[in-house]
C-alpha cells in the first residue's frame, strides 16, 4: 500500500506542475477534475491535447513524459528534441505510392516508419497512427515513441527478416542538432499529421502521414535556412 500512496504522490505532483502551466486554459477544470479522482492517464491525455494548443516550455514536456514512463506509457513529446543530436535516420523504405493515391499531399520517400538515433543512444520512432477523436471518426496523426534497437527489425508472414536501413538521402547531413520542430495538420483532420525538422546542418527532414492510409512520406531538403526559429505550437 506504501508504494501504491508513494507511485500516485509521484504522479499527482508531476501532473499537477504540468498543470499549472495551462491554470487560465479553458481546459484546466477537465484536468483538475481527473486529477481529483486520480485519473492520471486521463488527466496525461488532457493535458497533452491542451498542451500543443497552449504556451507552455520544456518543464511541462518533460514532466508529462516522466509521468508517463511512471505509467509504463510509451511515448515522446517533440518539444524534447530540440537541441539533441541526431547520429543517424533510420527507415523501413517502402514501394512507391500507387498512382490512384498520388496527390499534391505526396512525398518523394515512402516508408512504413522511421527512427531517429540520438548521440546518446536513444531511439525515437515516428510512425503513421489513428488518433482517436471526440464523437468522430478517427484521425490520420503521427507519433513518437521510444524504443528499443530490436524495433529496427521485423520478421515477415513468411519468416523472413527484415532490418531497417539508413535513410541516404539524410546522410550528407548527419550527424546534426536539432534546431527546431513544427507540427501542421496537411491533412485537415484536426491532429498532427506533419512534423518538420530543422537541424544545424541546413537539413530540413518533413515526415507526413499520407495516403494512403498508414504510410509514412519523408522528405528532406538541403541547405534549408528557416525564416524565423521553427517552434511547436508555441514552445520556444
Amino acid at each position: 500500500m506504501d508504494e501504491i500512496r508513494k507511485h500516485w504522490g509521484l504522479l499527482d505532483g508531476l501532473l499537477h506542475g504540468a498543470a499549472a502551466q495551462i491554470s487560465s486554459s479553458p481546459g484546466y477544470p477537465e484536468v483538475a477534475e481527473y486529477l481529483s479522482h486520480n485519473e492520471f492517464e486521463l488527466a496525461l491525455r488532457a493535458l497533452e491535447r491542451i498542451g500543443a494548443t497552449t504556451s507552455v516550455n520544456r518543464d511541462y514536456w518533460r514532466n508529462l513524459r516522466k509521468a508517463a514512463n511512471a505509467m509504463e506509457i510509451s511515448t515522446y513529446y517533440p518539444a524534447l528534441l530540440t537541441g539533441r543530436t541526431v547520429q543517424r535516420v533510420l527507415v523501413f523504405r517502402a514501394d512507391d505510392v500507387d498512382a490512384a493515391w498520388v496527390n499534391e499531399l505526396t512525398l518523394p520517400i515512402v516508408a512504413f516508419s522511421a527512427f531517429l538515433e540520438l548521440s546518446d543512444g536513444e531511439l525515437v520512432r515516428i510512425s503513421p497512427c489513428e488518433v482517436e477523436l471526440p464523437e468522430r471518426y478517427p484521425a490520420l496523426g503521427l507519433e513518437l515513441k521510444t524504443c528499443t534497437p530490436a524495433a529496427l527489425r521485423y520478421l515477415r508472414t513468411d519468416g523472413q527478416a527484415v532490418d531497417a536501413v539508413p535513410l541516404e538521402e539524410a546522410i550528407s547531413g548527419s550527424p546534426s542538432t536539432i534546431t527546431g520542430i513544427e507540427a501542421s495538420d496537411p491533412l485537415g483532420h484536426d491532429a498532427v499529421s506533419q512534423y518538420s525538422i530543422v537541424t544545424d546542418t541546413g537539413l530540413r527532414l518533413i515526415f507526413r502521414h499520407m495516403m494512403p492510409p498508414m504510410t509514412l512520406g519523408i522528405r528532406v531538403e538541403s541547405s534549408y535556412v528557416a525564416t524565423a526559429s521553427p517552434a511547436i505550437d508555441g514552445i520556444p
